[in-house]
């Protein structure tokens, strides 16, 4: 890049004197013309027929303007690698500069599966029900509960095997308390059976709460 530099300025210098050296001839063509000019009238001017006299300084023009033409060429050429130069810089320095990444507060955190305004995990573990509670707590979340048709669907679908405990307990000879039994369509669960619940398949089953099962959390999504 320097020694194009060098090159570049090196042409302009000579470019310059070229012009210098056309102007300086361009202005004593006139003066050598009309010298010669009153020499010829002194001597008879017989050497030129009448009709066919040169005109002043008319080749000195043309070779002029041919100069012009080579010295608007040579600061084409010489300008041709400058903007080339600048674009390649440009452009290198666009390609390092940092890319804007995704704030990490809207990203899913590594493992759990996002729905809607919720993100779940699905534990690869097992553990009895007041662990698996524990566990989601010290995450930010809870046992899933199912709440809506839609995230049932959402949990059937990612469901890689078929029991898991849900946020669902109940107190010895105490009703179940579902926030919606409605998107259930067999809940029938066993009053001697146990007292945590669990999602069995498509249907919600009862089970002693000490037994170890796989379990699910869920979390809001502005939880992180």
């Amino acid at each position: 890049m320097v020694n194009t530099a060098q090159m570049s300025l090196e042409m302009v210098h000579i470019a310059r004197e070229d012009a210098a050296l056309s102007g300086s001839l361009d202005e004593e063509a006139p003066q050598q013309s009309a010298a010669n000019g009153r020499e010829r009238a002194a001597n008879g001017a017989l050497q030129s027929p009448p009709g066919r006299r040169r005109r002043p300084g008319r080749c000195c023009g043309l070779s002029s303007l041919g100069r012009g033409k080579k010295i608007m060429v040579i600061i084409v050429l010489l300008s041709v690698p400058l903007v080339a130069s600048g674009i390649v810089n440009v452009w290198q320095a666009v390609r390092k500069s940092p890319q804007t990444l995704v704030a990490p507060s809207s990203l899913c955190p590594q493992g759990w599966h996002r729905n809607g305004s919720w993100d779940y995990l699905f534990s690869d573990r097992e553990s009895n029900w007041p662990d698996s509670q524990n566990n989601c707590s010290s995450l930010g979340g809870s046992l899933v509960k199912l709440e809506t048709e839609m995230e049932k669907d959402f949990i059937m679908n990612n469901m890689k095997k078929d029991l898991y405990w849900l946020g669902i307990r109940r107190k010895d000879e105490e009703p179940w308390h579902f926030p919606n039994a409605s998107i259930f369509h067999n809940l029938s669960l066993n009053e001697k059976e146990g007292n945590c619940a669990f999602l069995n398949e498509d249907r919600v089953d009862a089970s002693v709460c000490s037994f170890s099962r796989l379990w699910i959390c869920r979390k809001p999504v502005n939880a992180h």
